[in-house]
């Protein structure tokens, strides 16, 4: 007997339910409150406080969470996390919080929440904190949230505390508050998008006094902070009666002189100052600049790149008459530093100066140490400081150049400096990392103290070096004892012998890995790989806020320190070596 289907109308349905999310929550709730089914422990604070908590709950709000535990998931301690810099009963809160959905906060206590929930990328925490500060702020506490937004990178803080700000600014600008303000949140204070041209006096007296406050180590932004002034604004006697606190050099003379020229022009008088009122300040550009030279001739390519079309267009090319080549080159304060290099008969230690400015070419005091060849150069707060080989000898030697006084002084490490060392700056601190001899030595150039500590890493050379709040960032580089230079557009000799190394698999040297390590925690973690078809070396990098710009002699990406990703520019037009890239402040419109 065939059998028969007792239910011929047997349809099919989807059964949904809308408790669901809500039974998970209220489960997830009862096994923390009740300690079970843990699978991570948390050491918090100074005191490494034990924690416990289930991971799927913390990285399901936390990006933190998340790409630490992706990035641990293999390791023998993947249960155990230290985070020494939160306190315990702080993380606690959070943490109840991440469980719970609620969590009591008070003006007393949202500081405190906010930067760990930034720490930690909780976002719907850092909108909950913000949200309270908002309904808050006031004119004796606008500066304060300022900062901290600016420090903390939150946009929509920033915003309210400045609109606060500007609404009182007669009276925050006379305030001790803001000569406190470090050179970023200035320049984010006074020169942003916002016009305020009705205290255009106030924000110029403002930029006097910030510099004059700490006239020793802001003196050399005046230029600078100046170019960024709405000067059409401002009256012809308010500039002639403030000129002489601001005309500390020639370039700043000038620009001064040019803006008076331009008021009292006869065409000027009489034109319709509306097209003005609202003309944005001059902003940052990302230039890549090529200095190179050959047996005669030294030209100078400036290029800018343009965010909003994803290319490059020339700025400037430059050329002179010189000797030199295969020297190092750096931009500080509007100049291109050229440093070291060669002539027909042997190395040099001179140093020249390209004003992007005035486009004129000018010598510096030589360096003090023998001739210099592969030098590194980084700015250490509007000082130059290089980093070199010595032509004749294995020694390794640093020096630092004054602007103000146009001296030049040596610094003596610690230890002995290697050759495979990179060099970084942040905040007026210089890293230095050697991975051949596992050593990291800091220097603290407004205390003028050494330290250094020592590192477990594998060998690594001619890496990418970043340094960013409390992190060190290294991209690409190279593994095997040979210096990598001849295929990655490096200073390379015609007439030196050949690569000693040539022959060897080139994928071998060299690595696309990027690695942060914490010089807290004293720990190494991976990061997304450089988005690059081919390993590379020699890579220079900027940091700008929250991103590091990478970039080799052909490829330029931005790194994000909040995402984790990467995001690939438009190539540059030509692979040239003895190049560097800026950020510098667009001065040709």
């Amino acid at each position: 007997m065939e059998p028969t289907n007792q239910f011929p109308n047997d349809d099919k349905i989807i059964f949904k339910t809308d408790k669901h999310s809500t039974i998970i929550s209220e489960n997830l709730q009862t096994f923390y409150e009740e300690n079970e089914f843990f699978d991570t422990i948390i050491k918090a604070g100074i005191d490494c406080v034990n924690i416990n908590a289930h991971k799927v709950v913390l990285c399901s709000l936390s990006e933190y969470f998340l790409h630490t535990f992706r990035a641990t998931q293999t390791t023998s301690k993947e249960n155990i996390l230290e985070l020494k810099e939160i306190k315990a009963s702080t993380l606690k809160l959070v943490i109840d919080f991440m469980y719970s959905g609620a969590i009591e906060m008070s003006l007393a206590t949202v500081e405190e929440l906010l930067r760990t929930a930034s720490f930690l990328k909780l976002k719907t925490l850092i909108d909950g904190c913000c949200e309270l500060i908002e309904k808050n702020i006031n004119l004796s506490n606008s500066l304060y949230w300022f900062r901290l937004a600016h420090e903390l990178s939150l946009s929509g803080l920033k915003d309210k505390s400045l609109e606060c700000t500007y609404t009182h600014f007669e009276k925050i600008s006379k305030e001790k508050e803001l000569m406190m303000l470090n050179e970023n949140e200035l320049k984010d204070l006074l020169f942003n998008d916002n016009p305020h041209g009705d205290f255009e006096e106030e924000v110029f007296l403002s930029m006097v006094a910030w510099i004059n406050y700490d006239k020793l180590n802001r003196e050399h932004l005046v230029f600078e902070l100046l170019s960024m002034v709405r000067f059409w604004v401002l009256s012809p006697k308010f500039i002639i009666e403030n000129r002489h606190s601001v005309c500390k050099t020639v370039e700043s003379y000038e620009l001064i002189c040019g803006w008076l020229q331009w008021h009292l022009s006869p065409e000027t008088r009489s034109n319709d100052y509306s097209d003005y009122a609202f003309r944005p300040r001059k902003k940052p550009k990302l230039a890549f600049i090529t200095s190179f030279g050959n047996r005669s001739l030294l030209n100078i390519i400036i290029e800018t790149f343009n965010p909003k079309t994803n290319s490059w267009s020339e700025e400037l090319d430059k050329c002179f008459d010189s000797g030199k080549y295969n020297f190092a080159s750096i931009v500080i304060d509007g100049k291109l530093i050229m440093v070291g290099g060669r002539d027909r008969d042997e190395w040099k230690n001179t140093v020249e100066c390209f004003d992007i400015n005035t486009f004129e070419l000018s010598d510096l005091p030589p360096m003090i140490n023998s001739p210099k060849q592969r030098c590194k150069l980084v700015d250490l707060k509007g000082h130059l400081c290089v980093f070199a080989d010595g032509k004749d000898t294995d020694t390794v030697s640093m020096e630092i150049y004054n602007f103000t006084t146009r001296k030049w002084k040596d610094l003596h490490p610690i230890c002995q400096l290697s050759k495979t060392s990179q060099i970084a700056t942040h905040n007026g601190i210089l890293y230095i990392l050697d991975f051949n001899n596992g050593i990291l030595q800091t220097y603290d150039a407004l205390t003028n103290k050494w330290t250094s500590k020592t590192i477990k890493t594998d060998s690594l050379k001619n890496f990418g070096l970043a340094a960013v709040e409390g992190f060190l960032y290294v991209f690409g580089g190279c593994k095997e004892n040979d210096d990598c230079r001849k295929e990655s557009g490096g200073d390379v000799d015609e007439n030196e012998g050949e690569d000693e190394n040539e022959g060897e698999d080139e994928d071998e040297k060299y690595v696309k890995t990027a690695q942060r390590y914490d010089l807290t925690n004293d720990q190494w973690s991976e990061m997304a790989p450089l988005p690059y078809e081919q390993a590379t070396s020699y890579i220079q990098t900027k940091v700008l806020e929250n991103k590091i710009l990478a970039c080799d002699n052909v490829n330029i990406s931005e790194y994000d320190l909040d995402t984790n990703t990467w995001k690939t520019m438009h190539p540059i037009t030509d692979s040239i070596w003895n190049f560097t890239f800026d950020i510098i402040y667009n001065c040709y419109s």
